[in-house]
């Protein structure tokens, strides 16, 4: 199934708003000063980019289509995901980072296979944008991930 512009804004919308609840609901279970810098990070980036992903939508008169495949299956692993960081007392920074790792990964996937070749103009410089953004916060996620016991 081809994406189209409201599909790629419904799962980038979901999967920004999927970064910060995770980071929310591991947040209070999080011990090293890393993975809670890295939390609070993901709370403030993905924000900021869900702020400008609806800037740009708007702009463009994009409607964000939550109901594709693409974005319901990235909101139900992201909604199981939360429950399971919100429910983690043990070894909480662990699971929190390799999750991340996880996620970051599979949107790096997404955007690099169907997201970015499905899009044009502003929507993909946004989606390009967006993946240097995803690939950061990957690495950074795995070199967190090394130093964890």
């Amino acid at each position: 199934m081809a994406l189209h512009g409201p599909d790629i804004a419904g799962v980038m919308t979901l999967a920004n708003e999927g970064e910060v609840q995770q980071a929310q609901a591991a947040l209070p279970h999080l011990t090293t000063q890393q993975a809670r810098d890295f939390a609070n990070m993901m709370i403030t980036d993905h924000t900021a980019a869900l702020r400008d992903a609806r800037d740009l939508f708007a702009r463009n008169n994009i409607a964000a289509r939550e109901t594709n495949m693409e974005a319901t299956s990235l909101k139900s692993s992201s909604d199981t995901l939360v429950k399971t960081l919100r429910d983690t007392m043990t070894n909480a920074d662990r699971t929190y980072i390799q999750s991340q790792v996880t996620v970051h990964q599979d949107l790096l996937n997404r955007l690099d296979t169907k997201l970015i070749p499905a899009s044009s103009g502003d929507l993909r410089t946004f989606l390009q944008t967006q993946r240097m953004s995803v690939a950061n916060h990957l690495d950074h996620a795995r070199q967190i991930l090394t130093t964890l016991p």
